[in-house]
């Protein structure tokens, strides 16, 4: 079986293939691009692909997109944007949180199983799945690890609803503790302070 996992949304858009329950490939945009994190943090631009890194993990395995089995995406929209659009007094206008930054990142993020219908020559809805932000981060934490049993940490500035999320992993199995929720965000202090120093996110 073969399994893609996709990234674009914010930065570092990246792409990992997976056969059988072992990475054959795993690769971010930037390293084709030559653009610093692959293309800038916002919400204008989750819908454009990581389209060399998809390719380049096909040729690894050498297989034709057809060949996939299954599609992750490490997104959920809906979840996003149940729990984003109503913040607007802690917001900046267009930005996350406000509700005419949420809506256009959720249509932008629904138009990625299109997107890359188009790329693939095919409908691939039936093997697409959104899958939660920081499922995602500590999945790729842990299950690559060689521990068996561990405590597990995601930081970030924001995924859907939760800005930190704290969980165990347990052989293959991954369970939710708890979640600190946006706009409170050690990620978004961190951005805040690092544009304020000259450096980039």
């Amino acid at each position: 079986m073969y399994i893609l996992g996709i990234n674009s949304a914010y930065h570092e858009p990246s792409a990992c293939l997976i056969k059988d329950g072992r990475i054959v490939a795993a690769v971010e945009e930037e390293r084709f691009n030559r653009v610093r994190h692959g293309k800038p943090a916002n919400l204008l631009n989750p819908h454009i692909l990581p389209e060399k890194s998809i390719q380049y993990c096909l040729d690894q395995a050498g297989i034709k997109p057809g060949e996939i089995d299954q599609i992750g995406f490490s997104f959920d929209p809906e979840l996003r944007y149940e729990f984003n659009t109503d913040l607007n007094e802690k917001s900046y206008p267009g930005f996350a949180g406000s509700k005419e930054g949420e809506e256009i990142f959720y249509y932008l993020l629904k138009a990625v199983p299109h997107k890359l219908s188009l790329l693939f020559g095919y409908d691939v809805s039936s093997k697409f799945q959104w899958i939660k932000h920081h499922l995602c981060h500590a999945s790729s934490a842990y299950f690559v690890s060689p521990f068996k049993d561990s405590a597990i940490l995601s930081i970030d500035g924001i995924g859907e609803a939760a800005s930190i999320w704290i969980g165990k992993g347990n052989g293959n199995r991954i369970q939710k503790i708890k979640t600190i929720s946006y706009p409170n965000s050690l990620g978004l202090i961190w951005t805040k302070l690092s544009r304020f120093l000259g450096f980039g996110e």
